[in-house]
């Protein structure tokens, strides 16, 4: 981290790696359907460019490329060393020795990411078509993070969710259906995917939304809501059995958030969402004007896609 070599020869392996890497999402469906969603809906964001990059971008990387980037924005105000496990406050004083030496000042910008509906169609020779459809979520520091978390819970969290039962159990339209989230400190999506066939695509996509609008106008039963939210709060705590994970997530909220809640504050939190708190945020999320879509397979028209989401 602080004195590496960047050596010429290692970056020709790593890049010849990092070109397998990009390839190998390229074979995976599901993969492209999402990564295509984000890199439309934030065309022109750092949020909307590819993690693993493109052939054109790791082709002019040098040993000289990569030691300026760590010089401009590997800063100490961003730096965050986050330690569980078995430890002494020697080993503490050692590690926060070894960092005493980085340089540079100030926090690094973040250029806001600004959201745009799109709808992305890509031809691939594969069986299936691979759906995600998503809609303006919340930020990872919106007091709304909590309720947003059970909501998502309740519509694609699991064999109990309602489309999982609706759209595969009832109907079986697909195999596989799901909601994710993915929070960002300035922006979110709240996602649903699936993988399915071209016959049953339109009967399986409006049935999707015909689940979200009807959960706009009732919301979650109370059952519902119960359920999952010992799910969420169970999924939490076995969670921290894992020294690793808990490391990841202490780390992430101090340099994301700039604090590490509690777990009986963050339980807490869960346990005050209301009803009504989830049926208010669906209701400012699922807005069909703001939708994005994207489909990776055999899709049919812009139009046809269109005229489903309106």
């Amino acid at each position: 981290f602080l004195h590496s070599r960047f050596a010429q020869e290692d970056l020709e392996l790593e890049r010849g790696v990092v070109l397998e890497e990009i390839d190998m999402y390229e074979d995976s469906p599901e993969d492209v359907a999402i990564d295509k969603l984000f890199e439309s809906c934030y065309s022109g964001s750092a949020l909307g460019r590819p993690i693993l990059g493109t052939a054109e971008t790791l082709e002019p990387m040098t040993s000289e490329t990569l030691h300026k980037y760590m010089r401009e924005y590997y800063r100490p105000q961003d730096t965050v060393v986050a330690v569980s496990g078995h430890f002494t406050d020697e080993d503490l004083d050692y590690i926060a020795e070894l960092f005493m030496e980085m340089q540079g000042e100030g926090k690094n910008v973040i250029t806001p990411a600004a959201y745009q509906p799109s709808l992305f169609l890509r031809d691939k020779e594969i069986e299936q078509n691979h759906l995600c459809l998503s809609f303006p979520g919340v930020s990872l520091v919106s007091e709304d993070r909590f309720a947003m978390n059970l909501l998502s819970s309740i519509l694609g969290g699991g064999m109990s969710s309602r489309l999982f039962q609706s759209v595969r159990e009832q109907n079986g339209l697909c195999y596989s259906v799901y909601t994710f989230t993915t929070p960002h400190l300035d922006t979110g999506l709240l996602s649903v995917y699936t993988g399915l066939g071209q016959e049953t695509e339109r009967k399986a996509l409006d049935l999707i939304l015909r689940e979200l609008d009807e959960f706009c106008q009732n919301g979650p039963a109370p059952d519902e809501l119960s359920r999952c939210r010992e799910q969420v709060k169970t999924t939490l705590l076995m969670g921290l059995e894992n020294t690793g994970n808990r490391m990841m997530t202490i780390g992430r909220s101090e340099l994301l958030r700039g604090e590490v809640s509690k777990i009986e504050e963050v339980l807490d939190s869960y346990d005050r969402v209301t009803a009504d708190d989830i049926l208010n945020l669906a209701r400012r999320v699922f807005d069909r004007s703001k939708a994005s879509l994207a489909v990776v397979g055999q899709p049919d028209s812009e139009d046809t896609y269109r005229e489903l989401l309106r």
